[in-house]
């Protein structure tokens, strides 16, 4: 059957009947998981500990979430050199200026 285009109404039929079976199945699963919610198994999951403290070697304390009540980090945004500005690009081979020399004689 052909519609007034020349295009088989039935040419996209497939699609339309994956699409169909797709939504289908997705509308099974949320109706299974309002009657049966999915549940955690029993003590196997770690306590999760809403206020945990992270300690910097800096003396800095944030209060984060974790597993772990309490947290020491060597490093920390208030100590990090590219967090504070002070961080330098070391250069000491002269790669950089090696580059644009070869790049310069190129041109």
């Amino acid at each position: 059957m052909k519609s007034d285009t020349g295009v088989s109404l039935f040419g996209s039929l497939p699609v339309c009947l994956f699409v169909i079976c797709c939504f289908v199945l997705c509308l099974q699963r949320a109706f299974l998981c309002v009657i049966m919610p999915p549940t955690m198994k029993a003590d196997i999951h770690p306590i999760y500990y809403t206020k945990a403290t992270a300690t910097c070697a800096c003396g800095a304390t944030y209060t984060v979430g974790s597993t772990k009540e309490t947290i020491a980090v060597e490093i920390c945004q208030a100590c990090h050199p590219f967090y504070t500005g002070l961080d330098k690009v070391l250069d000491t081979t002269g790669r950089v200026d090696k580059f644009k020399k070869r790049m310069s004689a190129k041109k």
